[in-house]
């Protein structure tokens, strides 16, 4: 009887504690805060990378590295290369441009100016002449002198084509040597030295007796550098050359002055503060923004009258890109024709 009534009990507690334990559960999931919103879904392509974003942003950086390339590379270069480097980077007009002849030997340009005009380089000579008619307002000065900031850049090959172009044109033209320490006039006249500008300037002869006239051009007379002095500035610096340069303006119509290369000396400043302009022939293939910058300046000293630059040597294939249109036919126009 008791363990009927044992077993009745156990029953009874353990359905008790079965419906406790119900509410219990009940009453703590009711009181949770948390709900399911919605359910996840597996996304059917990836959210990153982004390709169009990627690639938007790669574009954006290379355009913006290559632009600040560019202008590094224009800032920091310092050769003259084109036209608008002449006038970009020296800040004087460009006169001429003289195309490369394919030949540095010396005379090869020359002898191209004298046998034959419609050769590209003598076009371009022409078109050089025809600038500096137009270069001042009151015409072609009446003295030039023409200088580089190194050796070896066409300065006197450009004096004497331009010379013998104003001798084409009517004009009386005296050509004077006055590199005396290298000079060059004889050699391309096929000529031994003779007396010249030196002479003159240690007054030992007079400058009438050594103007010789040229077998070619008919307007066209020169003087030679002379032998060569011991010390060739103090003779340009004496007060004989601005007589001499007065004196050779009563001879001519036109006097060039085929001065030495600027580098360290000063024989072209002492030239330049006598003649009415001053001519700066830059090579293409070797000139420096530096070097003829401080050329330049040094002329500027002297209150020199800079009428322009002449570019020469010039080669499209070495000059970027965009100066493309200064291609070799750029003087050739109408050759072909009949």
């Amino acid at each position: 009887m008791l363990k009927r009534v044992a077993e009745t009990n156990r029953s009874s507690y353990d359905a008790l504690l079965e419906r406790y334990n119900q509410l219990t559960a009940t009453a703590g999931a009711s009181a949770n805060n948390v709900s399911v919103v919605d359910v996840a879904e597996v996304p059917s392509e990836p959210t990153s990378p982004s390709f169009p974003k990627n690639i938007a942003i790669a574009l954006l950086l290379g355009m913006g590295t290559a632009a600040a390339f560019v202008f590094l590379k224009d800032h920091f270069d310092d050769t003259i290369r084109s036209p608008l480097d002449v006038e970009g980077k020296l800040g004087v007009p460009m006169l001429g441009l003289i195309p490369h002849v394919g030949s540095d030997a010396e005379g090869a340009a020359l002898d191209q100016v004298r046998t034959d005009p419609k050769l590209p380089i003598s076009e371009a000579y022409v078109s050089l002449v025809t600038n500096l008619t137009y270069a001042t307002a009151d015409g072609i000065p009446s003295s030039i002198a023409i200088t580089s900031s190194q050796a070896s850049e066409g300065k006197s090959t450009t004096a004497n084509a331009i010379a013998i172009d104003l001798a084409r044109l009517g004009r009386r033209v005296l050509l004077i040597d006055a590199d005396m320490r290298r000079p060059t006039l004889h050699r391309i006249k096929k000529i031994k030295l003779q007396s010249g500008l030196s002479d003159v300037l240690s007054g030992n002869t007079q400058l009438a007796d050594v103007v010789q006239q040229d077998g070619e051009e008919a307007g066209l007379s020169f003087v030679l550098a002379g032998p060569r002095p011991p010390e060739a500035s103090i003779l340009l610096g004496s007060g004989r050359l601005n007589a001499l340069i007065q004196e050779a303006r009563g001879l001519a119509e036109v006097v060039i002055v085929d001065c030495p290369p600027m580098l360290g000396l000063s024989d072209t400043a002492s030239i330049a503060a006598h003649v009415e302009a001053v001519l700066m022939v830059v090579d293409s293939s070797q000139g420096h923004r530096g070097a003829v910058k401080s050329a330049l300046r040094r002329l500027s000293l002297v209150n020199a009258r800079i009428i322009g630059a002449v570019l020469t040597k010039f080669d499209p294939k070495a000059a970027n890109s965009k100066y493309g249109y200064y291609g070799y036919n750029y003087y050739s126009y109408g050759q072909d024709e009949a």
